[in-house]
């Protein structure tokens, strides 16, 4: 079976930068806030290789560790808000691929919103 991978970076880079700003509302786990932040790093590498086929790859790995909405009887899952330095990754992330989107590049660092500001 073959597997579809995307070459327009522009079409990838806008699916992504939605499902980015929706990770930033959810309530995980803190396994699962340490997943995404791991993942975070290879969105970053795929963005700075201009890669669409990675960032495709990453942004599906990304929406499977969203929130689960069944479970177990009797378990009382402490879910949280993104930790600060994640949302902080996560509003950087969502500003540079709208720059992409824009522009057709990612936009430069002194471009990016400083670090706990909104993008």
């Amino acid at each position: 079976m073959t597997t579809h991978r995307p070459t327009d970076l522009h079409e990838v880079g806008g699916v992504t930068a939605d499902v980015l700003a929706e990770v930033r509302d959810w309530q995980l786990n803190t396994e699962r806030w340490q997943q995404i932040a791991a993942l975070l790093d290879s969105v970053e590498d795929a963005l700075r290789r201009r890669d669409p086929g990675d960032l495709y790859a990453d942004t599906a790995d990304l929406q499977r560790l969203g929130p689960v909405r069944i479970v177990r009887i009797g378990s009382s899952p402490s879910l949280n808000p993104a930790p600060p330095d994640v949302r902080e990754r996560l509003v950087r992330l969502v500003h540079e691929l709208e720059g992409l989107l824009a522009t057709g590049r990612p936009l430069p660092a002194n471009e990016r919103p400083a670090p706990g500001t909104r993008g």
